[in-house]
C-alpha cells in the first residue's frame, strides 16, 4: 500500500492536503486521534519506500518546519497558521557538520572511538517500561512527527541524520536555543521544536534497530546538546527522557552492545543528574524521577 502511494509524494496538492491533515488542531482531545496516528505512520512508510533521497529530505524538512505549531493545539483561542515567510531549503548533496569540537558524522560501517571505562551493558531481560500510572506524555503530535522521521530512517538513515542536523541549524531553532525569555508568541512556539527533535532522534534509534549501534554516541551527543541548550521545562524533560529510553531500549535489543564501548555515557549521566536535581524535593515518586532511575540503572 505504501509503495503504491510513493508517486503522490511529488504531487503538491496531495502533499499539502496531507500536511494540513497532520497539523489540524485537536481541540477536543489530548490524545492523538486514531486517524491522525495512522497518517503519521503511513507517511513514514511512504517515505521509507521512496528511493529518491532529495524527495525524502524535502518532505521531512517541510514536516519538521511545522513542529512549533503543535503544542499550542491544546490552548483554546489560539489559531494555528503556517509561517509563509519561513522556508527551509534542503541541500540534497550536503550533510551538515555538527557542533564544532565534536565529530558527529558517523560512517555506519565505522566503529566510534571508545571512552575507556564507559561500557554500556544492557540487561536484555530488563524491562524499561515504566509503571502505567506514571507514564510521561509528550505532545501526541510531536510523537507522531517523530514516528514519521523514525520510519523514514529505516531506509534513509544517513539522510534523516542530515535533515535533523539541517533543521537544528535553521535560524528559528538556533535562536530558540539561546533565548531563555521569548519575546512574542511566535518566538515562544519555536522553543517547542527542540522537544520534537529529541523525540525524532529517539525514534530514529528505535526504528533503525540493527543499524543504529555505530550511531549511538552521535545521537546521544545531539540529545544532550538539545537538553542542555534549550529552555528547561516539563515538555523538554519528558521529551528528553522518552527519547533516551527509546535509544537505550534499542541498544538493549542488540547483543553486540554488550561488548561495545560508548564515549557519551558520562555526558548523558551528567544531564540526567541535572534533571534529578530539578525535580521537587518534597516528592519522591515523580514520573521524571522514576524514568531517570530506570535509565541510569540500565547503563551499568
Amino acid at each position: 500500500m505504501a509503495v503504491k502511494s510513493v508517486p503522490f509524494l511529488n504531487m503538491d496538492v496531495w502533499s499539502k492536503d496531507l500536511l494540513c491533515a497532520l497539523t489540524k488542531p485537536n481541540w477536543t482531545q489530548q490524545e492523538q486521534p486514531p486517524e491522525k496516528a495512522f497518517l503519521f505512520s503511513y507517511y513514514g512508510r511512504i517515505l521509507q519506500a521512496e528511493e529518491n533521497s532529495t524527495t525524502v529530505r524535502k518532505h521531512l524538512l517541510t514536516l519538521l518546519e511545522t513542529s512549533h505549531q503543535w503544542p499550542k493545539q491544546r490552548e483554546p483561542g489560539h489559531t494555528l497558521s503556517p509561517d509563509p515567510g519561513h522556508t527551509l531549503n534542503p541541500d540534497p548533496g550536503h550533510t551538515l557538520s555538527p557542533d564544532p569540537g565534536r565529530t558527529l558524522s558517523p560512517d555506519p560501517g565505522h566503529t566510534l572511538s571508545p571512552d575507556p571505562g564507559h561500557t554500556l551493558s544492557p540487561d536484555l531481560g530488563y524491562t524499561l517500561s515504566p509503571d502505567p500510572s506514571h507514564t510521561l506524555s509528550p505532545d501526541p503530535s510531536q510523537l507522531g512527527m517523530a514516528l514519521t522521521v523514525g520510519l523514514a530512517a529505516v531506509c534513509h538513515l544517513d539522510h534523516v541524520w542530515a535533515v535533523l542536523e539541517q533543521f537544528g541549524r535553521s535560524k528559528p531553532i538556533k535562536w530558540s536555543l539561546h533565548s531563555l525569555s521569548p519575546k512574542n508568541s511566535e518566538d515562544f512556539r519555536w522553543k517547542w521544536a527542540s522537544s520534537t527533535i529529541l523525540l525524532a532522534y529517539g525514534q530514529m534509534a528505535a526504528k533503525a534497530k540493527a543499524h543504529i549501534l555505530p550511531w549511538v554516541d552521535n545521537i546521544l551527543s545531539r540529545m544532550v546538546y538539545y537538553f542542555q541548550h534549550s529552555p528547561l521545562d516539563e515538555t523538554l524533560k519528558q521529551s528528553f527522557l522518552t527519547a533516551v529510553l527509546m535509544l537505550v531500549e534499542a541498544i538493549s535489543r542488540d547483543e553486540g552492545a554488550h561488548s561495545y564501548t560508548f564515549s557519551q555515557i558520562s555526558e548523558l549521566l551528567e544531564s540526567l543528574m541535572v534533571l534529578l536535581e530539578k525535580e521537587p524535593r518534597d516528592t519522591l515518586c515523580t514520573p521524571n524521577r522514576q524514568q531517570t532511575i530506570h535509565i541510569i540503572s540500565s547503563l551499568w
